[in-house]
């Protein structure tokens, strides 16, 4: 459908929260608010609502990005799409390099032909550059430290879709911080146990964004503000 209009119904509106009013939309993208007078009057318990962007999501309905086949991932948008999520970053787990590789190689050759509602925008590696001791549910024998050689070949074999990568800056991370930056690709600090400091030396040199801040990586300390207190 190239067009789609609805008049007089909830609609929610950046800034305004959610109001009763028009929408127009063009070729997948909102063109216009308040300008329609005909098409779609939806029921009052409904609200149009832009599609949510997941950024940080393994799986759903019983199927895993790391299973390195189509049907998994066809499994999980077809899942997460009845929720409202629109697009997101298909996110893998600490395992093998095997493991890892196949995964992103599989999701790369996915996301020349989505075509299931959910756009997946690319991934998310997260991990294998993690911290030993906020390790969460991650496997300590497949952590590594950081390494730009390394990453390289996951985002070769990914087709050069990964996005973001959360990784532990202590764990010689400084490098692979500066080539991510280089190379417009997130920077994420997460499962870490870098000190206040060491996270803020981090963020001068180019990351910009924490995973699941809080949990973990080194928590709020009153001597040692940890990266919970570098993150705040």
């Amino acid at each position: 459908m190239s067009s789609l209009e609805f008049k007089n119904s909830k609609i929610y509106v950046y800034g305004k929260g959610i109001v009763e009013t028009s929408l127009s939309v063009k070729e997948g993208k909102i063109s216009s608010i308040g300008e329609a007078n005909e098409g779609i009057e939806l029921p009052s318990n409904l609200i149009v609502i832009p599609g949510f962007v997941d950024k940080h999501i393994h799986g759903a309905n019983n199927a895993d990005f790391m299973n390195p086949t189509k049907e998994d991932i066809k499994k999980i948008v077809g899942a997460v799409v009845k929720e409202g999520t629109t697009s997101l970053l298909a996110t893998t787990m600490t395992q093998s390099m095997e493991a890892i590789t196949a995964s992103v190689k599989n999701i790369g050759e996915y996301v020349k032909d989505n075509n299931d509602g959910v756009e997946i925008l690319g991934i998310h590696l997260e991990g294998p550059f993690i911290s030993k001791k906020y390790k969460g549910a991650q496997i300590e024998s497949c952590i590594v430290p950081c390494d730009v050689a390394t990453f390289k070949d996951y985002q070769e074999a990914s087709g050069n879709n990964i996005l973001q990568v959360t990784l532990a800056y202590e764990e010689n991370g400084k490098e692979l911080v500066n080539y991510l930056r280089d190379n417009k690709i997130v920077a994420s600090l997460g499962h870490t146990d870098a000190t206040c400091d060491q996270a803020l030396e981090g963020v001068k040199e180019g990351i910009t964004s924490f995973t699941h801040t809080y949990n973990a990586m080194k928590p709020l300390h009153h001597r040692e503000a940890g990266v919970v207190g570098a993150a705040l």
